[in-house]
């Protein structure tokens, strides 16, 4: 199949895109900001052809785009968001920033996934949980799946459109992101629609309205709607005694 950049893949420019204001996401210490509805972050829907391959994912705040060279490691474009293959990755360099509160909408084909590669610290996905090899955001941190924390019963998340969030316990610096890459944990490919870094410790509110803002635009299931059901499909009757 035939590699063409994103600037051959990108025809006349879209509709004008409705951007999220300053409520739904505050640009005070917002230093990264990827959006796959936006992928040249020229204001305008993307006008990309389905499976043409991205070579550079345009930054909405600052210069620091993510890209990659080699034509065997490039995600493709879809209109639910960007293809990563089982090596497929792109890169941020001499990122030099600090990392406070990190939002990543994503979707794993298997249940285990790398998703992002933090300067040396691997964020993934493993059966049902979210996981990340910076022991902060693991310990003393804090991690959620579409605004549920920590225990997601045993639901996989295998298939399943996700948004995570982590906060670490102090602010960290970020030499380096490798976004994607699936194959460094796990064996399958994946997709990821939106990344969102901040370099200070939001307050709850702030967190709780970016995260409304990104489960309401990529049309999130909660987890209570892909959990199993309770009581069983077909059952006619069902009688629970709760201790009050």
């Amino acid at each position: 199949s035939q590699t063409i950049t994103l600037q051959q893949a990108i025809g006349a420019p879209g509709l004008p895109l409705e951007e999220a204001n300053a409520t739904q996401v505050p640009r005070n210490g917002l230093v990264l900001w990827l959006d796959a509805n936006d992928i040249d972050a020229d204001g305008f829907a993307d006008n990309v052809l389905n499976g043409a391959s991205i070579d550079s994912w345009t930054d909405k705040v600052s210069e620091k785009n993510a890209t990659q060279s080699d034509p065997t490691k490039l995600p493709v474009y879809s209109k639910d968001g960007l293809i990563f293959d089982v090596n497929d990755f792109l890169h941020i360099s001499d990122f030099n920033v600090t990392s406070h509160n990190l939002f990543i909408v994503a979707k794993s084909n298997g249940n285990s996934g790398q998703l992002l590669y933090l300067s040396d610290s691997k964020v993934r996905i493993s059966t049902n949980s979210f996981k990340s090899d910076w022991n902060d955001y693991i310990s003393n941190g804090s991690q959620r799946i579409s605004q549920q924390d920590q225990t997601f019963g045993m639901l996989s998340l295998k298939g399943i459109p996700f948004l995570a969030t982590l906060a670490p316990n102090a602010s960290k610096n970020l030499n380096s992101i490798n976004i994607g890459q699936f194959g460094s944990f796990g064996s399958l490919g994946g997709m990821i629609m939106e990344f969102i870094l901040y370099d200070r410790a939001l307050p709850t509110p702030e967190r709780d309205r970016i995260e409304n803002y990104l489960m309401m635009k990529w049309n999130l299931p909660t987890l209570e709607e892909v959990s199993p059901q309770s009581p069983e499909e077909g059952l006619k009757a069902y009688l629970s005694l709760i201790h009050i």
